[in-house]
């Protein structure tokens, strides 16, 4: 995360002349390149930025219901209503539960939902050339029953993915 004073916010101290360039050998180059690297988050494009937030928005889904998570994602370019499957395998990359998954492997006798929500930047860089998508799942028995008061059990934000 690029701190305020890196991208030249108003309120911090300015440093003298001499703070800013010691008398070492290659201080001045070091000094160009730690304030080019300092920068560089500053010129991220309006689409990466919120990619960023869509990707922190996609995550924050996990535990809220079906009805929550449609409200804070329903500005996506198009979603995917719930496909169940007896063979979807757990986000984690370990044993669940995980982090962002908490549903585990699907199986005939808990068969998982995935519903899909795809965002299409302007900025084609933004999502590495594709579409960005959040995928979230929830328990089918749950989702019958409960319908949009089903919790979410996983979610994952992607780039680069075909369109549907």
């Amino acid at each position: 995360m690029v701190s305020a004073f890196a991208c030249g916010a108003p309120g911090f101290p300015s440093r003298s002349a001499e703070e800013r360039q010691p008398n070492r050998p290659g201080a001045h180059r070091l000094a160009a390149l730690l304030a080019a690297a300092a920068l560089s988050g500053c010129g991220r494009s309006p689409s990466h930025r919120a990619i960023e937030e869509l990707s922190g928005r996609c995550g924050a889904q996990l535990g809220v219901t079906y009805a929550e998570a449609q409200a804070a994602l329903s500005d996506a370019t198009l979603m995917v209503e719930p496909a169940c499957s007896a063979t979807l395998l757990s986000m984690c990359e370990g044993p669940p539960p995980c982090g962002n998954d908490s549903c585990g492997d699907a199986s005939a006798a808990d068969e998982l939902c995935q519903v899909l929500w795809y965002w299409l930047p302007g900025d084609p860089t933004a999502c590495q050339g594709g579409y960005c998508v959040c995928e979230l799942r929830l328990e089918e028995t749950a989702l019958d029953a409960e319908q949009g008061s089903a919790p979410i059990c996983a979610a994952r934000f992607l780039e680069g993915q075909p369109g549907p």
